[in-house]
């Protein structure tokens, strides 16, 4: 039987390129080479012929030119049949534009969007997406509204209880009510950070031991504190803190707990750092867990005193459990080791 000297291979154009499927065979006598699509006879026309080596020929390829053809030799001695796959990729082309919906608003400004389809034709067999967007957004209606405007947008800058929080952005719509003569303001205000409270910044200075073996501590307090009644019943509540190595001789530590005032529990975070002389080495661990419970305070108001007591411990972080978040060193207490 003939012998497929050069076997077709399938190939993949773009809609209007040019296609050829090579098909060469030999044999004795020497066969005629037919083409098929899908089990039928192929027929030339102004677009695909068959050239006199064999192979079919495409110009102006179309994406109803993909499909599976079928390249046949034969002669006195039989035949042999290869199929080849064409694929025609079809890139994407707007469809017109469609109208321009109803503007959000009557008056003081509002929107209108318009669509277009990706549909003439749509994208075929991979080929490239329409370029550019598929919708529009125009102005309308900007003419001012009866009574007022109904949008406002500014920014608000300051602090509150000495507490700087930069620049928020105001966005509000002002509307008239459905029930009433009232008009009704809807307003956003973006950027406002959560209630800090009252600050209170601490240094602990460590100076070593003494000659009995005590140890000797400075404490510069500044800031302020939650005002309460003379009264006032506050309990404080067992806590963790993790104490992380962030370098040579340097120590951050971050938590957030509670006490509690007349049975009301009132949340506080405590964010500090520990400086001490490099020479004293590292932590054991990366991470070790400071566990503090038990905890009593008791002032005298007549004495002018302040007594507590707090049971401590401090264990490591197991590596199984270690998840160390992204740290933001802004201590508001420090403590500095001689």
């Amino acid at each position: 039987p003939p012998v497929i000297t050069t076997e077709p291979a399938g190939i993949t154009v773009e809609a209007g390129a040019t296609a050829m499927l090579n098909c060469q065979a030999s044999g004795e006598p020497p066969p005629a080479i037919r083409w098929f699509r899908q089990g039928h006879p192929f027929v030339s026309n102004d677009r695909m012929t068959v050239l006199s080596n064999g192979s079919l020929h495409i110009i102006a390829a179309q994406k109803e030119d993909t499909s599976e053809y079928e390249c046949v030799a034969k002669n006195l001695m039989g035949s042999v049949l290869v199929r080849v796959p064409l694929t025609v990729q079809v890139n994407g082309n707007w469809g017109p534009w469609q109208t321009w919906s109803q503007c959000s608003a009557s008056c003081g400004g509002g929107e209108q969007t318009r669509t277009r389809l990706c549909s003439n034709p749509a994208p075929l067999y991979d080929g490239h997406p329409c370029p550019g967007d598929s919708s529009q957004i125009s102005r309308c209606n900007s003419q001012a509204c009866p009574g007022g405007p109904s949008r406002a947008l500014g920014s608000i800058i300051g602090n509150i209880n000495d507490i700087e929080f930069g620049i928020a952005s105001l966005n509000a719509t002002v509307t008239d009510s459905p029930n009433s003569e009232s008009r009704v303001i809807h307003a956003n205000i973006t950027s406002i950070p959560r209630s800090l409270g009252e600050v209170l910044r601490m240094t602990h200075i460590a100076r070593g031991l003494d000659s009995d073996g005590a140890l000797l501590l400075d404490v510069v307090v500044n800031g302020h504190v939650l005002q309460l009644q003379p009264r006032t019943n506050v309990n404080m509540k067992d806590y963790t803190e993790d104490y992380i190595q962030t370098g040579p001789g340097q120590l951050y530590a971050h938590s957030t707990r509670l006490f509690a005032v007349d049975g009301v529990s009132v949340p506080y975070t405590w964010n500090h750092t520990i400086t001490y002389g490099h020479t004293k080495g590292k932590m054991p661990f990366l991470v070790e867990t400071l566990h503090a419970s038990s905890i009593t305070t008791e002032y005298n108001p007549l004495e002018e005193t302040l007594a507590f007591k707090i049971h401590a411990s401090i264990s490591k972080v197991p590596m199984d459990d270690l998840s160390l978040p992204l740290l933001t060193l802004t201590p508001s207490m420090s403590s500095s080791f001689g």
